[in-house]
Parts: structure tokens; C-alpha cells; sequence
């Protein structure tokens, strides 16, 4: 699992492979009369996932099971604020509080959609309310309405409020994962239930590769995914581009197939969707561990293979990057125990000087001209591990 790895991050893989993440406990349901549901008021006006929202009392005391808590990670959505200067609106009808919803299939994935569990059964006796950002509206659509709709929500039963609003009564499920402590059973029954509306189908590949290559947001920030993506082709791995399928499509690929590989971040995450005991090889594209996907990797029970492919100059925030992919020798190493081709590039190096040079201008354009402190790892160790190398 781990022998594909670097001695820089080796530990820190280790150490929480044997955290135990599943939780027996009990999932209880505050309902709260008169409840206000407050939209997100983010810290600074720059954070996507992070400010003050949820569900308060009438009487302006906050409600908090209705926060979005992380362990060891900042926290999503936690807190009230002052409504004393808004217009809040009264509508007579009991509503379930869902989260903060915002554009981000990872988030979605692991902090949106886990208050669910309570509509199972009776996904059409209440409307589900998510929360914007403040005065912000936001449509939930795509491949998140279909997540909704498989699940049995219609359209017109979800709600997103801009504004704080007040209902007859707020029904505000406990959430049933708590990113880096815990998930319960209810979180995976989520997805089984979504997955279990999709067939599975014979003519999909036995082994695909979920490339990033023509997405757009993954241009900005990574550079080198070819030539590791060139490697899982040669090996019989099929190419398919998640962003251009719908969620049903998706599903099918992940739950015929018997393994898949993907860089790391928001991709492995899609293992939720798959089948118990799924092989995912996830090639790492940064130094920095994904804390959540160790826990996606318990409630699937899956065989996962790391093989760190990257070169990491500077330290980078997860979600900023700048990434360098590439192949070296533990790819190498890995085809040898797989018995798979691996094929000398005889141009890597200049791939790599050419990356290396677009990284520094990236990094600095980033982080505007100053080095990213990162407090597990020091500038040193990386300069050790990837620049005299």
C-alpha cells in the first residue's frame, strides 16, 4: 500500500491508515420551532467553504448540530451572526437542513449531502434546505442535481436560501461524517442508495483511468499528467473524463469496472460510488496527504495503492497547488512488481525542466511572491527530497 511512497510522506501514510474511522454511534435530530436558517457569512469574503451559517432559535442562540465541524482541519460552516438589519422572511412549513452547498464535487461529497440519511423513506415529506453564501444565490445543478434526484429528492423540493429565513419548523439532522474523526453507517447507506438506482454494465473496461487532462481547472494548476496517464493506457487501463459525463454515466464505470487509477485530490473520492473492496491506485501529485480519503477508503473497505509521482519544490496549500506529475522510479518500480510495460521517456527531462520552470513562475504568482508555510512539512525537507535529487 504504501511502498510506492516517499520516505518524506511515508510516516504520515502510515499513521493514518491505522486510525479507525467507522462510528456506531447513534444519530440524533434536533427540530427546531420557528427555526431561522442562516446562509453563509464567509470570514473574509475570499473562502469558498469556510464562515459563520447554519440554523438558529428564534431567540438568536445558535444551533450547533446544525455546524459543519472538521477534525484537525478548519471548519466548514460554524456559528451565528447579527440579523438584527435583515428582512427575515416567514414561510409556514417544516423543512429538513441539509449544509452549505457550494460547487466542489469533493466537499459535496464528503460534508454536503451527509445529513441525508433522515430523508431516507421519506424523501418527499419535507423540503430540503441548503444554504448559499450570503446574499449570494446559487443553483444547484448538474451532476449535484442528479445526486439529489437519484437519491429520490425532486427538483422542486430543494431549496437554496440567500438569505437568513424562517420556517414553521427546522429539522436538523446530525451529520453523519465528521471529516478526520468519523463515519457512520448512515453516511454510506447515502450513496448505496444512490448506487443502487444505477445498473451495473458488461461492456464497460475492467480498468480505466479517470484522466484530468481536459479539465479546465486542472490546467491552471498541474502539469505532467500525460506521461503518467501514457503509462496506465500501455498497461490496458482505458481513458474516460469524468467531467464530461453525467453522474448515471460515472456510476456505471465505477461500479463495473474492477479497479481504476486517478492523480490524487477530488478523483479518488469517486471510490464512494464503486463496489466493496474496489482496487484504486492513486498517484499522488503533491507531498501533502488528503486527510479525508483515507476515510472514503474505510467505508469502501478498498484495496488502495499510492505511488507518489510528483516533484515538490515548495510547499503548496492542497487545494492551490501548483502540482508537477511525473514518471519516476516509483512507477517504475510499481510496473516491475505488476509486471507492466513501463517505457523509457526520453524526453522527461526536458518535460521536467520545462515544468519546473512554469512551477516557479505559478508558485509565485499564487502565493504572491512569498513562501507557503506549511507546518508538518519545512522548506528544507523538500528542498532535500525534490530539488538535490
Amino acid at each position: 500500500m504504501f511502498k510506492y511512497i516517499d520516505d518524506l510522506s511515508k510516516k504520515q501514510y502510515i499513521s493514518e491508515s491505522k486510525k479507525q474511522y467507522y462510528s456506531k454511534k447513534k444519530l440524533h435530530v434536533d427540530i427546531i420551532d420557528r427555526g431561522i436558517v442562516l446562509p453563509v457569512s464567509m470570514k473574509d469574503g475570499v473562502h469558498t467553504s469556510q464562515g459563520a451559517g447554519g440554523v438558529i432559535y428564534e431567540s438568536g442562540e445558535y444551533v450547533q448540530s446544525s455546524a459543519q465541524l472538521a477534525y484537525n482541519m478548519i471548519d466548514r460552516v460554524n456559528g451565528s451572526y447579527d440579523i438584527s438589519n435583515y428582512d427575515v422572511e416567514y414561510i409556514d412549513e417544516t423543512v429538513v437542513y441539509l449544509n452549505f452547498f457550494y460547487k466542489h464535487w469533493g466537499h459535496f461529497i464528503i460534508d454536503i449531502v451527509s445529513r441525508l440519511w433522515y430523508v431516507q423513506g421519506k424523501e418527499n415529506k419535507y423540503k430540503v434546505v441548503f444554504t448559499s453564501k450570503l446574499f449570494q444565490q446559487m443553483d444547484i445543478d448538474g451532476n449535484y442535481l442528479e445526486f439529489m434526484n437519484l437519491f429520490g429528492i425532486k427538483t422542486e423540493n430543494i431549496i437554496i436560501l440567500d438569505k437568513p429565513t424562517q420556517f414553521k419548523k427546522v429539522i436538523v439532522p446530525e451529520v453523519s461524517i465528521y471529516p478526520g474523526k468519523y463515519f457512520t453507517k448512515e453516511y454510506k447507506s447515502i450513496f448505496e442508495k444512490v448506487c443502487n438506482k444505477v445498473k451495473k454494465d458488461k461492456n464497460i473496461p475492467k480498468k480505466i483511468y479517470l484522466s484530468r487532462r481536459f479539465f479546465e481547472k486542472s490546467k491552471s494548476k498541474d502539469r505532467g499528467e500525460r506521461s503518467v496517464e501514457k503509462f496506465f493506457n500501455q498497461n490496458n487501463y482505458i481513458s474516460i473524463y469524468p467531467e464530461k459525463l453525467s453522474l448515471i454515466e460515472q456510476i456505471k464505470y465505477y461500479k463495473s469496472c474492477d479497479e481504476f487509477a486517478c492523480l490524487s485530490g477530488t478523483l479518488p473520492h469517486n471510490l464512494i460510488f464503486s463496489h466493496d473492496r474496489c482496487k484504486v491506485v492513486i498517484i499522488n501529485k503533491t507531498y501533502k496527504l488528503n486527510k479525508n480519503q483515507e476515510l472514503i477508503n474505510q467505508v469502501k473497505k478498498a484495496k488502495i495503492i499510492y505511488i507518489d509521482c510528483h516533484i515538490s519544490l515548495l510547499p503548496v496549500a492542497y487545494g492551490k497547488g501548483p502540482f508537477i506529475i511525473t514518471s519516476n522510479d516509483n512507477l517504475k518500480n510499481y510496473a516491475k512488481d505488476e509486471h507492466y510495460i513501463y517505457k523509457k521517456n526520453n524526453l522527461l527531462f526536458i518535460n521536467n525542466l520545462y515544468n519546473k520552470i512554469w512551477y516557479i513562475f505559478k508558485y509565485f504568482k499564487i502565493y504572491k511572491f512569498r513562501i507557503y508555510k506549511d507546518s508538518n512539512v519545512p522548506y528544507k525537507q523538500l528542498f532535500k527530497n525534490y530539488i538535490l535529487k
